[in-house]
């Protein structure tokens, strides 16, 4: 199967202050680990264009990188371009198929990195949000978490569907992503309702497209992530 040519930030400059940002939000995570009550990793945002899905496939490959199996999974299931990133040109059979019984090996495919699979989103399926509250998510869940060292999921913003409310309870570790100056107080207050309504606990919060001047270079900006 054909594979795209776009490059990741970290493939194109390891050193960037982005990348750097990255690596430090790896370190907090890897503390983590042991405490998880499994191994996979949920990231949302509260609404589109905050830089959720620029996240997970640099955490999912960045952790490739250091030697560990990572699945990263596109649940982003209407909007979901992650394949464009690392993967073959299409997004199905994906996340969709397998949970409608396509075998989980055909919904997986190899990236460049040979330690980073992928299971992009499927094809769309008007009532598929739906499957997500059953046990069959669960058990897909758990079959491919004995199978990798972490496992990485990228969702749905949470304001605009209630996907990756339903995803988190499965995960051992929830994110979200927020882009500096885009939200107000309501927004912020209205997501994590959300997820509280949910049941769902939130772990940690990155912070992204933080503008961070260089004054020896005048007035110029790099973006950067914290992560709390």
């Amino acid at each position: 199967k054909k594979n795209t040519n776009l490059k990741l930030l970290s493939e194109i400059d390891p050193h960037d202050l982005t990348v750097e940002g990255l690596r430090s939000i790896l370190t907090n995570l890897y503390f983590q680990l042991p405490d998880m009550k499994n191994n996979i990793i949920t990231i949302s945002g509260p609404v589109p264009n905050v830089g959720k899905s620029f996240v997970t496939i640099h955490l999912a490959h960045m952790i490739a990188e250091s030697g560990k199996k990572v699945l990263v999974i596109d649940a982003d299931l209407r909007k979901g371009d992650l394949h464009h990133y690392v993967a073959p040109d299409h997004r199905q059979p994906g996340f969709t198929d397998a949970l409608h019984d396509e075998p989980l090996e055909n919904c997986i495919y190899p990236t460049r990195n040979p330690n980073l699979n992928i299971m992009p989103t499927g094809k769309f399926m008007p009532h598929v949000s739906e499957l997500l509250v059953k046990d069959v998510t669960k058990e897909m869940l758990n079959t491919l978490s004995s199978q990798y060292d972490l496992i990485v999921i990228d969702t749905a913003p949470v304001l605009a569907v209630t996907d990756a409310a339903r995803i988190m309870p499965h995960s051992g570790l929830n994110l979200l992503v927020f882009a500096s100056g885009k939200h107000d107080e309501r927004e912020i207050r209205l997501t994590l309702k959300r997820f509280e309504t949910a049941g769902v606990n939130i772990d940690g919060f990155i912070f992204n497209l933080i503008q961070h001047s260089h004054s020896y270079y005048g007035n110029k900006y790099k973006y950067k992530y914290t992560y709390n």
